[in-house]
């Protein structure tokens, strides 16, 4: 059996230290700190907690989990330390990383510090990559994420929004009524992943991934970056998150695809919910399915801190009670 890693991306935006530097940064740039970052992409409820525990109890065969945070270290990783458990999990400083890359600029952007991931010290060629908001809720083997050293994707394929006919058909009206072509409709986890598979070469369709473990190869990063260190080079000079940014995470995916080194998975098995935006109501709906149906083995919890009180005790509490029985034992 291939040996195969983790690899997590933290963030605690609520440290006075770390507030000190992104807010020393947004007023030297002149920068509303808010709109510079989103609050609630570097705001957490201890999520890394029960990241891990899923890692723990669903994942042992996992080798090393390393960390990669900004000069912090994660209460829950201080929990675990003097226990066997405690003993695979490393942190990365992603100031290391960027100063290893020859990037100086202070960056608090995820999207800069995944292509980064693949410059970890020891990491195994076979990593799979999570944001603290995944959850593994169930079992898994190897074989859920790689097989005979391909990828196994549980996504879908899309029509990419420019190229749908309901856009095509608004777009040629445009033209003949003599007004600016409108911009196609989609949300930005669409639009990042549209935008990589247009570099990787697909034209009219991308795979959307869902918001799960990434299965992912050190070598296609090594190979494509290699032959595109400028690529490289531009993403991670990116302070905040940009237009012009390219995600490594699904280019390297849909390279993958290209070189037929990829699994299509036939049911989905991932679930999730947005504490934001979803009711309590749709939530408990949700997470019963993610906990009777059979292939759902992860959950995605995103947004949990800008969640109505009552509806963060309850996502907390169904983590809880999935994965800290044995915490102890």
């Amino acid at each position: 059996m291939n040996t195969i890693d983790a690899v997590i991306s933290w963030v605690d935006g609520y440290d006075p230290a770390y507030q000190q530097k992104l807010r020393s940064f947004c007023q030297e740039k002149g920068l509303d700190q808010n709109s510079a970052v989103e609050p609630t992409r570097i705001q957490q409820v201890n999520e890394i907690h029960y990241c891990l525990l899923g890692l723990r109890r669903f994942a042992p065969w996992i080798r090393t989990i390393y960390i990669i945070t900004n000069q912090q270290i994660p209460p829950a990783v201080t929990a675990h330390q003097g226990t066997p458990f405690g003993d695979k999990i490393r942190i990365i400083d992603q100031n290391d990383l960027l100063s290893d890359a020859n990037a100086n600029t202070p960056v608090f952007n995820s999207i800069s510090i995944e292509w980064l991931i693949w410059r970890i010290k020891g990491l195994s060629n076979q990593f799979i990559y999570l944001n603290d908001d995944f959850f593994i809720i169930k079992p898994v083997t190897p074989a859920d994420f790689f097989e005979n050293n391909r990828l196994v994707l549980g996504g879908e394929w899309k029509v990419q929004a420019a190229k749908k006919w309901s856009y095509q058909i608004k777009q040629r009206f445009y033209r003949w009524i003599g007004l600016p072509t409108p911009v196609p409709k989609t949300n930005p986890h669409r639009a990042w992943q549209e935008k990589s598979a247009q570099l990787a070469g697909f034209r009219t369709k991308f795979y959307l991934l869902p918001h799960a473990p990434f299965p992912l190869m050190k070598s296609t990063f090594e190979t494509y970056l290699g032959q595109q260190p400028d690529l490289f080079t531009q993403n991670i000079r990116f302070p905040f998150r940009h237009s012009d940014q390219v995600s490594s995470i699904p280019l390297m995916v849909h390279l993958d695809i290209q070189k037929k080194r990829v699994i299509y998975h036939s049911q989905s098995k991932t679930i999730m919910v947005n504490g934001a935006t979803h009711s309590l109501k749709k939530i408990k709906s949700r997470l019963l399915q993610a906990t009777k149906k059979t292939p759902v083995s992860f959950v995605c919890m995103q947004s949990i801190d800008q969640a109505p009180p009552a509806t963060q005790q309850y996502l907390i509490g169904w983590l809880k009670s999935l994965m800290e029985d044995e915490i102890y034992q």
